[in-house]
């Protein structure tokens, strides 16, 4: 065979080579895709479960009036009202149920004081509670407990009710 032919014939086996091949992957139904995903923020969704009793504790003392109520922002907040703390030391507190509603996405859960403390210099409060890992329509809770860390001098200033606004907060967790 002459030089000319030679590589017009290897020429068309690579054609038929590739159109073989590009006529076989057409033909297939499964394509596979590798890669990594993450939550976007229309996926995660964490609330208060409103429907869940709000526990209340607090130290002896008949004066100390301490509830909690569910807020309407979005079921994303919280809020302690306490009044009636007069001796150092004296506390209240509530204990919220958070539900992660988000449909495939587990989440780490804690909450924490979003409003300004009026008077911190005579409260302390913590937030304790949350957990990570929680799995899609479970639940953690929460405890707000607000000390009186200085007393008041006057009674009046000890029964005015303090509200603190309590907001939670999660990031997406792995599974």
């Amino acid at each position: 065979m002459n030089q000319k032919k030679k590589k017009g014939l290897i020429a068309l086996v690579i054609l038929l080579v590739v159109a073989i091949g590009v006529g076989f992957a057409a033909s297939q139904d499964a394509v596979n895709i590798t890669g990594t995903a993450s939550a976007v923020a229309t996926d995660f969704d964490i609330q208060f479960k409103t429907d869940a009793e709000i526990t209340i504790q607090k130290s002896a003392g008949a004066t100390i009036v301490a509830s909690g109520a569910y807020g309407a922002n979005g079921n994303a907040d919280a809020t302690m009202t306490v009044s009636g703390l007069k001796n150092t030391g004296d506390y209240a507190e509530a204990t919220y149920t958070i539900i992660n509603k988000s449909t495939d996405v587990n989440a780490d859960i804690t909450a924490k004081v979003s409003s300004a403390i009026e008077d911190a210099d005579h409260y302390n409060v913590e937030v304790t509670g949350g957990a990570n890992g929680v799995a899609p329509d479970a639940t953690t809770t929460v405890t707000v407990k607000v000390t009186l860390i200085k007393a008041f001098a006057d009674d009046t200033a000890a029964k005015t009710a303090k509200s603190f606004k309590i907001t939670a907060t999660g990031v997406a967790a792995e599974k």
